[in-house]
């Protein structure tokens, strides 16, 4: 294709040369800026206009509002990348692919398609967040996030990006590299994004822009046919041309938390390793902690904390001392902020006393108590589209809630949503 020659749609662009495009897949590049007059696209807008803008230093990044410089060519399809030695100081700025690159420019084309009505921006910036989605779609008031995850990321990025969006309540749809796809023994062998993914319940979508392992331009989907026990995932896969989709709005669905399985007391779950006997040591440490955090008395705690909870025997100290020591790390003074079961989790296994590691029966006892604190009304109620969110502390609640009130209200709880599944 000649330099001067314009591209008709998102994707001709990148099927120029794009072997030779390979050895740049270290540079900071995209496919939209921002100039004087709104944000510009390649495939939108014309090479010609987009050059005089380049050439006149008109061209910004939408992320970190750095210059950028128009590259296209004979041996280099059509983007926007920063100036020599420069890169994109914004905390979600990954080097990009060719594969990377021309997957966000097929499925924005696909996106107009699928759906006509709805505003698709390349690379758009969420004011509430900061955050960069590779394709933002807005539509019957609604917004969704689309990404398309080709570089290996950790479970923990992940979730943070994903708990953002939902916290704008933009509603996140994530497609992943076919080069990240590897095939095993009827199932695939996952990374800790593919994990992570799973363990949450969202979809797993591969997009094969190059037909490795479906037509070109394809999505792949995975589905788990059952819980993971290692790095490989038994399931079965399916495949269809991206452009015989309609728009999975469906899918936008997945629950926020994959369900708890059920715990057997009469045998651990899981490989227990003790770490000590359980004595007063774990409750000195906490009664300490408390004094000298939110001088709190030990000996005068509420009722409220205290109540014996399913799973609690993997702490080892009093319950009153660890539900009190939860209480005023995420709760007290904290009210309409998001409650997160994960990293309630994190900072219980790494600061509390544990008498063994058995994550079946800790995840168990905290849920136990996400309940317990919902029915105080400290916690909103838990629902499967969204964060559980903390309403009130017992200063803001103006009272202490009764201890057997509240655990009889959270057994009466249970049992409902236990006869509504």
């Amino acid at each position: 294709m000649p330099a001067s020659s314009e591209p008709a749609n998102f994707v001709e662009g990148f099927r120029v040369a794009e072997a030779k495009w390979t050895g740049m897949s270290g540079i900071q590049s995209m496919l939209s800026a921002e100039s004087g007059n709104g944000r510009v696209t390649i495939g939108r807008n014309p090479l010609p206009e987009l050059r005089t803008l380049s050439d006149q230093r008109n061209l910004t990044c939408p992320a970190c509002g750095a210059f950028v410089v128009l590259k296209a060519g004979r041996m280099v399809a059509p983007h926007f990348a920063h100036l020599p030695g420069a890169v994109c100081s914004h905390p979600d700025s990954e080097p990009e692919t060719p594969a990377h690159q021309s997957g966000k420019a097929l499925l924005a084309e696909w996106l107009s398609a699928a759906i006509p009505n709805a505003r698709v921006t390349l690379e758009a910036v969420i004011p509430e967040t900061g955050q960069r989605a590779d394709l933002l779609i807005e539509a019957d008031n609604r917004r969704v996030a689309l990404e398309l995850q080709c570089a290996e990321i950790t479970a923990r990025e992940w979730l943070r990006r994903h708990r953002l969006y939902r916290s704008a309540e933009i509603q996140d749809l994530w497609l992943l590299g076919v080069c990240r796809l590897t095939r095993k023994h009827g199932g695939i062998l996952s990374g800790d994004l593919e994990s992570a993914l799973t363990r949450y319940g969202a979809p797993l979508l591969f997009l094969d822009t190059e037909g490795e392992f479906a037509e070109p331009g394809s999505v792949v989907r995975f589905r788990p046919s059952k819980s993971q026990r290692s790095r490989q995932i038994p399931g079965r896969f399916s495949a269809r041309p991206l452009f015989e989709l309609a728009f999975p709005w469906r899918l936008l669905d997945w629950p926020l938390n994959a369900p708890i399985p059920a715990v057997s007391l009469r045998r651990p779950v899981g490989h227990i390793r003790p770490i000590g006997p359980i004595n007063s040591n774990g409750n000195s440490k906490l009664s300490r902690w408390l004094e000298s955090q939110y001088n709190v008395q030990p000996d005068a705690l509420p009722s409220l904390f205290g109540i014996r909870l399913a799973g609690e025997e993997v702490f080892a100290c009093s319950a009153a001392l660890w539900q009190a020591a939860i209480y005023y790390r995420f709760i007290e003074g904290q009210a309409g902020s998001s409650w997160w079961m994960s990293d309630v989790e994190t900072w219980v296994h790494r600061y509390l006393p544990l008498a063994f590691e058995n994550r079946g029966l800790l995840l168990r006892a905290l849920y136990s108590y996400q309940g317990i604190l919902s029915a105080a009304d400290l916690l909103s109620i838990p629902e499967d589209n969204g964060p559980v969110r903390v309403k009130a502390d017992f200063s803001t609640l103006g009272r202490i809630p009764d201890a057997v009130a509240t655990e009889r209200l959270a057994a009466y709880c249970r049992a409902a949503l236990w006869e509504r599944k």
